[in-house]
């Protein structure tokens, strides 16, 4: 795709996203909806998915980005770009150029689109395991914790119910289906929603997965033989498997997670789906980030396809809000390895202190969990609790 504006982003025109309580992105890596200002997102819970494509505040976004403008709900891109890293941005706007029927489609002067050619679906907050960096939002386990715990914890009942079969999107959804190339899931974990199963199987009656490219973000507890055998029906799929860390580390901030049962269906994907594109998405984080070399170590024993990505939400879970002292220890650590710079870059990349509400998190759901965190992490604990 060829612009001579070098800020400038696809996904407003040819990418949609959309979170487990109804509200829309142009993409994952977009800002939040507590966290949108200049550029805010509509809801598809509120309005027509087809009107809200097309609708104000898409339209807004749509001209900033032909004005040469850097929108602030982009800084995720931005900041990782700034880095040296690779942002979502760069990658869709390449995507774009490997689907050629989508080169004529989109007129980027126009603040009109037609449909989008990439979904990013979160249909459920069904899961199997309760992530510290998680919300009850995106984990059905993490809710019925907060139930259970916050007597304040008010559940929306949209984060259950279905976002396009059988409802008023489902009409939009199947006029786009003939011009959408790629589908990416996640969750909540994704192959145990039943919405995704439902449409995946709908894709397949209908003639749509041989030409359909599947991207799933899974933690890996769960590889059953349904999703197998319907992933090989579609022409290109890619699972990432979202882990962090090995052992007892991973179990501490991915409640639930159990690296041997992971580490066996990775390697049952292989064997099953052998054109499947195998990756490991590693969040850094303040939990992981002093074993990280240690985990990506293991993590390449299984593919080579090994990357990492920085937790931006919650804020004090990310190691560039630790106080100072505390970052020149990880500097320390990193400095001289191969392949960490951008590590080090990043956590230099922001100023402002929010340890102690990382310490507030951890005494407080270790009092929830039964767990301890000084025990699971004894080197990191000494000096990310201590200095």
């Amino acid at each position: 795709m060829e612009t001579e504006n070098k800020f400038f982003c696809s996904a407003p025109w040819t990418s949609i996203s959309n979170d487990v309580n109804g509200s829309l992105r142009p993409c994952c890596r977009y800002d939040q909806y507590f966290q949108q200002k200049e550029y805010p997102m509509p809801w598809m819970k509120d309005r027509p998915l087809e009107e809200s494509w097309n609708g104000p505040q898409m339209k807004k976004l749509r001209q900033a980005f032909i004005d040469g403008k850097k929108p602030n709900e982009c800084r995720q891109c931005w900041n990782e770009e700034d880095i040296g890293m690779k942002s979502f941005r760069q990658g869709l706007n390449y995507y774009l150029t490997q689907y050629p029927r989508q080169k004529e489609r989109y007129d980027f002067t126009s603040t009109e689109a037609p449909a989008p050619f990439y979904l990013d679906l979160k249909l459920s907050n069904v899961c199997n395991l309760k992530c510290r960096m998680c919300s009850p939002m995106t984990s059905s386990l993490f809710e019925k914790e907060s139930k259970k715990h916050d007597p304040d914890f008010d559940a929306d009942p949209y984060w259950h119910q279905n976002k396009f079969l059988g409802t008023s999107n489902e009409k939009t959804f199947r006029e786009w289906l003939p011009y959408i190339d790629k589908m990416c899931f996640t969750g909540g974990e994704p192959f145990m929603a039943k919405e995704n199963k439902d449409m995946l199987q709908m894709m397949i009656d209908e003639g749509h997965s041989e030409r359909m490219d599947l991207h799933f973000n899974t933690n890996g507890m769960f590889m059953g033989k349904d999703i197998v055998r319907m992933l090989k029906r579609f022409k290109e799929v890619s699972l990432a498997f979202s882990v962090d860390d090995i052992g007892r580390r991973l179990n501490y901030h991915r409640s639930g997670a159990d690296w041997d049962i992971i580490h066996k269906n990775i390697l049952k994907a292989k064997k099953e789906l052998p054109e499947c594109l195998i990756e490991i998405y590693c969040t850094v984080n303040n939990y992981n980030i002093w074993y990280l070399d240690e985990a990506l170590l293991e993590f390449k024993k299984l593919t080579r396809f090994v990357s990492y990505n920085f937790v931006y939400e919650p804020a004090y879970l990310s190691p560039r809000k630790l106080h100072p002292v505390i970052k020149e220890k990880l500097v320390e650590r990193f400095k001289g390895m191969e392949g960490y710079q951008k590590v080090i870059d990043y956590i230099h990349s922001d100023e402002e202190d929010l340890t102690t509400k990382f310490h507030d998190s951890i005494r407080r759901m270790d009092k929830i969990r039964d767990e301890d965190f000084e025990d699971v992490f004894p080197e990191w604990a000494e000096i990310v609790m201590y200095g």
